[in-house]
C-alpha cells in the first residue's frame, strides 16, 4: 500500500512539473512573439520610399527585412539558438535602422569574432538595441550616437549598448505609448530562462543611457 501511495505521489509530482514547464514555455513564446509594430511600420515606410529612388537597394533591404521577420517569427521556436544566428539577426536590424536614420547617428558596433559554438536564448539583444534606436537623442554636445559591443569572456557573453539620451526623448516616446514593453519582457524572459545566471544593469544618466547584459552559458 505504501509503495502504491509513493508511486501515486511521484506521478502527481511529475505531472505538475510537466505542466509548469509547458506554462513556462508558453509564456516565453508569448513574450518572444511580441514585435514592436511601430518599428515595423517605420521600416516598411522607409523601404517603400527607397524603392522610388534606388530600386536595387530597396529590394535588397526588403529581402533583409523579410529575413529579419522570418527569423523572429519562425526560427526562434527552440529554447536556445546558435549565437551566430543571433549576431546575423542583430546586424540586419542595425543595417535597416541605419537606413532609416540616414547617417544622422554616429554608430559603433563591435562583435567579438570568438563568439562561436555558443548557444543562447533567442532575441535577448534586440530589445536593448531597439530601445537605443527608439530613445537616441542629441546630447548637450549636439551628437547622436549609439555604441554596441558584444563580446565573450570564457563562458560568459557580455553585451553592452549605450546611446545619447535626454529625458525629453523618453517623455515623447511614452506619450506615444511605445516605450517600456520590450525591456519588461526581456527581464521576464531572462528570469524564466537563466534565473541567477545573468546580470542586467540599466543606467539611465542625464545624457547617456547604458544597458549591460551578462549571460553565463554552460
Amino acid at each position: 500500500m505504501a509503495d502504491f501511495f509513493n508511486s501515486f505521489k511521484q506521478k502527481q509530482k511529475q505531472a505538475r512539473i510537466q505542466l509548469e514547464n509547458e506554462k513556462l514555455m508558453a509564456d516565453i513564446n508569448f513574450l518572444k512573439a511580441q514585435v514592436d509594430p511601430h518599428t515595423i511600420f517605420n521600416t516598411i515606410n522607409t523601404i517603400h520610399g527607397q524603392l522610388a529612388v534606388d530600386v536595387k537597394s530597396g529590394r535588397d533591404n526588403l529581402v533583409k527585412f523579410s529575413e529579419l521577420m522570418h527569423y523572429q517569427l519562425y526560427e526562434c521556436n527552440d529554447k536556445f539558438v546558435d549565437v551566430e544566428k543571433e549576431i546575423q539577426h542583430l546586424e540586419k536590424y542595425v543595417d535597416l535602422q541605419k537606413l532609416r536614420r540616414s547617417g544622422k547617428i554616429e554608430l559603433e558596433c563591435y562583435i567579438d569574432p570568438s563568439l562561436k559554438e555558443m548557444f543562447v536564448a533567442p532575441l535577448l539583444f534586440i530589445p536593448l538595441v531597439e530601445n537605443a534606436f527608439k530613445y537616441v537623442s542629441n546630447s548637450n554636445s549636439g551628437k547622436y550616437f549609439i555604441k554596441i559591443d558584444l563580446t565573450r569572456k570564457e563562458n560568459t557573453i557580455k553585451f553592452r549598448c549605450e546611446n545619447s539620451y535626454t529625458k525629453k526623448s523618453e517623455d515623447a516616446q511614452l506619450k506615444r505609448k511605445s516605450g517600456g514593453i520590450g525591456l519588461d519582457n526581456l527581464k521576464k524572459r531572462l528570469n524564466a530562462t537563466y534565473n541567477d545566471r545573468y546580470k542586467l544593469v540599466i543606467d539611465k544618466g542625464t545624457e547617456i543611457f547604458k544597458a549591460e547584459l551578462e549571460i553565463y552559458v554552460d
